[in-house]
């Protein structure tokens, strides 16, 4: 089979059986569904075996919940050919009829390019429509500034990712570029899609298309059950990232510095201008005043003196 499909699935028993008919209904054909149940206690694992058994085009299993890049990963295990494309969809999530037809073709026709994203629909619980969406990436401009890529723009560089921005589940991976990275970090939940990414853009290219080829569900409860949603760690491991290839590392370095000196400091004003607007509205909150205060300070000593970046490149050279 040309495609791996890798479906997540965690108290998903309202859902996933849409989700399984939206990989049936794939205008491409050439396409092999892995199934994880991650010990669901709403008897997900039942349905799954009750819905897709006998369809060779199905393989599933259960296994204890670990979390979703435990799930991820668990299912790379489980392929047993070898795909040109691996597709991480998510238990409660669907896909556009040609998602993996159009997807899987800029794939074929782009052989520089190691995984391709689409934008995304957002829908209710019934999978009704609610809104198309735009996954925004934030690169730089020609002075150095954040600026976010237009939907003309398909190149997403390194350095997006670094900055936690770009990342989703509506994306193909060629398989034999996923297959040189680690795999999705067990520690990373929910950046582990950032982590991935990352890694991905220092093997290949990453190109997004602007079509809205997935829908991502809205509901009170996520794909999987962990509770490690910590973006410290992610930072701790990309801030002192170091690769033995000269141009690899120089590319690191440089999202490093445009991190620290321009992105968070730019960001941290916006939100302290956003709490400002707020305390206008709502009145003197000490707790607001407070939080605007660290802002605007952790602004300046990063955008003028960048206390961060002297920081982390320090860091950086004890670590070679």
């Amino acid at each position: 089979m040309e495609t791996t499909v890798i479906i997540g699935v965690y108290n998903n028993i309202d859902y996933v059986v849409e989700t399984i008919d939206s990989v049936k209904l794939q205008s491409y054909a050439d396409w092999h569904c892995i199934i994880i149940d991650n010990d669901s206690p709403d008897n997900s694992y039942d349905l799954i075996k009750e819905v897709v058994d006998g369809d060779s085009r199905f393989s599933y299993f259960k296994k204890k919940n670990e979390g979703p890049s435990a799930c991820r990963n668990f299912g790379i295990s489980k392929i047993v050919d070898s795909p040109k494309y691996i597709h991480f969809l998510d238990g409660d999530d669907l896909l556009d009829v040609n998602f993996l037809q159009i997807m899987c073709s800029y794939l074929e026709n782009n052989l520089d390019v190691g995984l391709v994203g689409c934008q995304f629909n957002s829908i209710d619980v019934k999978s009704n429509f609610l809104q198309k969406e735009f996954r925004s990436r934030i690169a730089k401009n020609w002075l150095g500034l954040p600026k976010s890529l237009k939907s003309t723009e398909y190149n997403t560089p390194f350095i997006s990712f670094f900055s936690a921005t770009g990342m989703g589940p509506f994306a193909v991976f060629r398989a034999d570029v996923f297959m040189k990275t680690t795999g999705y970090e067990f520690d990373f939940w929910s950046h582990e899609d950032a982590d991935i990414f990352c890694q991905m853009a220092l093997l290949a290219k990453i190109h997004y298309i602007p079509y809205h080829l997935y829908n991502k569900r809205i509901h009170s409860h996520n794909l999987t059950s962990s509770s490690m949603k910590n973006y410290v760690q992610f930072r701790e491991k990309w801030d002192v990232y170091f690769s033995s290839e000269i141009v690899l590392n120089n590319k690191i370095e440089e999202a490093v510095k445009y991190y620290y000196c321009i992105h968070a400091p730019i960001r941290d004003l916006k939100v302290a201008l956003i709490t400002f607007k707020i305390l206008l509205k709502n009145g003197r909150d000490d707790g607001q005043i407070k939080w605007m205060s660290e802002l605007l300070k952790s602004c300046v000593n990063n955008l003028i003196f960048r206390r961060n970046y002297k920081e982390i490149i320090k860091r950086r050279r004890l670590a070679v």
